[in-house]
């Protein structure tokens, strides 16, 4: 049985495993790990395994490793590589590495060798530039994990291998450019597209931009990347431009105290949710919070930047209060002036709670209008393997569709 302590260093849950006295009727039977039942406390997508313990010893020079399963993790710590930390036996979340990136600016991700943790890995990487966190990545040999090159290696064997971890760059391109064997331009074409879509995730254009040069170099043609990279930027803006075009807008109650008087983008949802997290208790503290997802959360405004930076908090302490720690939240005097504003404005709102619910909706709509968008350009481009890959993605775009239409109803 292994205990789960939030960053406080608090037992919220445990991890146990299954034994030969297990009885095969047992609903368990089937896992290899059990974990306790979610809770308000024991959430696996907002813990990390062993971040109270590691937090105490990461700087820039020496990072947070994430290693896949708890037991890795506890293997590392005997070893002295106290960094270490694991997710919770799912995909990692942005919940996740926003807390991470408030300890430290850098992580190394260790992977098992096999396709599936080269994917989980990839699926992560455009969570950890969104959030401004520097990731590296170290793959083992397949079949092989932490646990067993540590007894093989050593400590003194594992710091080697971490001096041989790849950037995100050489890491995105081994994993999604064609090999040898498929160098057609339709298959570099796609690669191409995948990596600018990850790239484009970053909240910096100089981290865009030394990525997209980093890249040029690697595959030799400097030029036409960067202007391919640019005309993809501008294609992705208009894309959002026509999306904001045909959603339907704030409702009446929304576009009075809550945008009135903020310096930038006064009617986009993100600074309406802002408002109203920043001023009203109980939304803080509602369960629904954790129904925000990232990917729809816009970084094209100042207040979307801040919202961003607001959920990190109140996912690392539930306690928070407007005000503690403003210095992370407004890091430019542009974000100091509106996130101040927010705060001394004392005028009545009317039915916040409701109105946060519905800006939740209209943030799921955006959310899936954006999946439809980059369906349709897989589509159109005929960027996909075969009539069953583009059944799945036709039968995705209609559900996707469905739950627009769905939240519209008020069904």
């Amino acid at each position: 049985m292994i205990p789960i302590r939030d960053i406080n260093g608090k037992v919220v849950g445990f991890t146990g495993r299954k034994l030969v006295s297990t009885p095969k009727n047992d609903p368990a039977y089937e896992a290899k790990y059990v974990n306790s039942p979610a809770t308000d406390l024991f959430q696996k997508g907002q813990l990390l395994f062993g971040l109270y313990h590691a937090k105490k010893h990461v700087s820039e020079k020496s990072p947070f490793i994430m290693v896949e399963g708890q037991l890795d993790a506890i293997r590392c710590w005997t070893e002295g590589i106290n960094q270490a930390i694991a997710p919770q036996g799912t995909a990692v979340t942005v919940e996740q590495l926003r807390i991470l990136r408030r300890h430290c600016p850098r992580l190394i991700c260790c992977l098992d060798g096999d396709a599936a943790g080269g994917r989980a890995a990839l699926r992560m990487l455009p969570l950890a530039l969104a959030v401004g966190l520097e990731v590296s990545f170290l793959t083992l040999t397949v079949g092989k994990d932490p646990d067993e090159f540590l007894r093989k290696e050593g400590k003194a064997g594992f710091d080697a291998f971490c001096q041989k971890a790849k950037g995100a760059v050489d890491f995105m391109i081994d994993q999604l450019y064609p090999k040898d064997g498929d160098m057609s331009p339709e298959s570099l074409g796609r690669a191409q597209l995948e990596c600018f879509e990850i790239i484009s995730h970053s909240l910096s254009e100089t981290t865009q931009y030394g990525m997209i040069e980093n890249m040029a170099a690697r595959i030799l043609h400097r030029q036409p990347l960067r202007e391919d990279y640019v005309r993809f930027k501008q294609e992705k803006r208009g894309r959002a431009q026509r999306q904001e075009m045909y959603q339907e807008p704030l409702p009446e109650s929304s576009d009075g105290p809550v945008a009135e008087g903020l310096p930038s983008a006064p009617g986009s949802l993100e600074a309406a949710v802002l408002v109203l997290i920043l001023r009203f208790e109980s939304i803080r503290k509602s369960p629904d919070l954790m129904r925000i997802d990232p990917d729809s959360v816009s970084s094209d405004t100042l207040e979307g930047v801040l919202l961003t930076r607001v959920l990190a908090e109140l996912s690392e302490n539930p306690d928070w209060i407007p005000g503690e720690n403003s210095d992370l939240i407004a890091e430019t005097e542009q974000e100091r002036g509106i996130y101040f504003h927010i705060l001394a404005d004392e005028s009545p709102l009317d039915e916040p709670d409701e109105q946060f619910l519905d800006c939740l909706k209209r943030l799921e709509n955006k959310r899936d209008r954006k999946e439809i968008e980059k369906i349709d350009l897989r589509v159109s481009r005929e960027m996909y393997e075969g009539d069953a890959e583009l059944m799945e993605l036709i039968t995705r775009k209609t559900q996707l569709q469905r739950n627009i239409d769905r939240r519209k109803s008020g069904r």
